[in-house]
């Protein structure tokens, strides 16, 4: 009985972990399309507004101390 009892929580152990490990890989990936769609984004607003690549630069290089 003890022992069964322990197996089950070692199973319920072992499938949690899974999960969690799996779930984070998971966030991982979502992270890294939204990353590289927002890239996208911001490639084709610079290509659609030529202008808007020099304000971002200036607004960095304010931010950043350098003038």
């Amino acid at each position: 009985m003890a022992t069964e009892m322990m197996n089950q929580i070692l199973n319920a152990l072992v499938h949690g972990t899974l999960i969690c490990v799996c779930t984070g890989f998971c966030l991982l990936g979502l992270l890294g399309v939204w990353k590289w769609f927002f890239g996208v984004v911001q490639r084709v607003l610079f290509a659609l507004f030529p202008a808007l690549r020099a304000w971002s630069e200036n607004r960095q290089n304010r931010r950043n101390g350098r003038r």
